[in-house]
């Protein structure tokens, strides 16, 4: 079993937003448009003056966050230098944080709480050879399944009378994982190494949202679905990234320093992968918001004694 501590960020809505030191009104309809015409998108309106304010109160009875995990496991000698491990585990979860339109009213009265759940069940298999003969590598493969009620406490419920309504897939799940990570040691020459790392990975959940707060919740960011969807129901792409290292060694003073210096690509096929996409239900539902890192070549020089 593993303990965790609050995250103070989480923890800073109650302290700055309490009512009183601060806080959140929450307008919709023709009372919106309103205070937006008459502040241009700007500065207070005075017709906000005599609006409700919204608030952030911790739970009572605010328990710690702690998981349990489960591992079953075996290792096998391959060879005098390589390993086949395979392992199982489940881990679950439990007194997660989240916020929670706790008293079902507008303006909303949020709760902090630690109400959330999680599971992963999921095995893995690795084959491990440790450098011989002027190789080594690490192949690992991983297959599960993660699901969860709330992936981190800035995603509220989408229904706040019944969060489990929303336990389906995190959006952490990732179901498969590939990663091959090795260093060769050329035959032309012992001082160079050339070092890959494949890594392929299938798609993420995606949250399909609508693109205002239909059910009146008051939750933002946005959790209101359209009517039938499941949450993480839909998927965002895969991730395939090869990175390389190719690098000389010259050695001093016996072997106790080392200067190395060399070249290093990342994502060398220049693939797209996705970080974050467009969830809003329309025209652009999907689309590409932000991208994980371009191919990247650097040169490196470093000395280690």
């Amino acid at each position: 079993m593993f303990f965790d501590r609050y995250p103070l960020e989480y923890l800073n809505d109650a302290i700055q937003k309490d009512g009183e030191r601060g806080f959140e009104q929450y307008v919709t309809g023709p009372a919106a448009a309103s205070v937006f015409a008459a502040t241009g998108g700007g500065s207070l309106a005075a017709s906000l003056l005599n609006t409700a304010r919204s608030s952030y109160t911790p739970a009572p009875g605010f328990a710690s966050t702690y998981s349990r995990k489960l591992t079953l496991g075996t290792e096998r000698r391959l060879d005098a230098n390589t390993t086949f491990t395979v392992e199982y585990s489940d881990v679950r979860g439990l007194h997660l944080p989240r916020v929670r339109n706790a008293a079902l009213t507008l303006a909303p009265q949020f709760q902090l709480e630690q109400t959330g759940v999680s599971q992963y069940r999921g095995a893995s298999i690795s084959v491990n050879r440790r450098l011989a003969n002027e190789l080594t590598y690490l192949v690992t493969y991983n297959i599960g399944t993660t699901r969860d009620d709330g992936s981190d406490y800035d995603e509220q419920p989408s229904d706040p009378r019944n969060t489990r309504k929303d336990w389906a897939y995190s959006r952490l799940h990732q179901r498969q994982r590939l990663a091959v990570s090795g260093v060769w040691e050329l035959p032309l020459d012992d001082n160079w190494t050339l070092a890959p790392v494949v890594t392929l990975g299938s798609s993420r959940p995606l949250n399909k949202l609508l693109t205002t707060d239909a059910y009146r919740t008051g939750a933002y960011p946005i959790t209101a679905r359209p009517e039938g969807i499941a949450r993480n129901s839909e998927s965002s792409g895969g991730v395939v990234s090869i990175d390389l290292r190719l690098m000389k060694t010259i050695p001093f003073h016996h072997e106790r320093s080392r200067l190395q210096f060399g070249v290093e690509a990342f994502n060398v096929l220049n693939h797209t992968n996705a970080l974050r996409v467009n969830p809003y239900v329309g025209r652009n539902f999907g689309a590409l918001v932000e991208a994980l890192n371009p191919r990247q070549i650097q040169l490196m020089i470093q000395f280690e004694y």
